[in-house]
């Protein structure tokens, strides 16, 4: 959940809805990301 709060904080820094997501199996992180939709425009 850390992790996940984390790239929310990084969204929010860049103005973005602060949302992140992280994929993890097993113990171990696939994949994290947060929220881009206004930064990509």
């Amino acid at each position: 959940m850390g992790l996940a709060l984390e790239e929310a904080r990084r969204a929010q820094a860049i103005d973005e809805v602060p949302i992140g997501a992280v994929l993890v199996l097993d113990g171990q992180v696939l994949a994290r990301g947060h929220n881009q939709t206004r930064w990509r425009r």
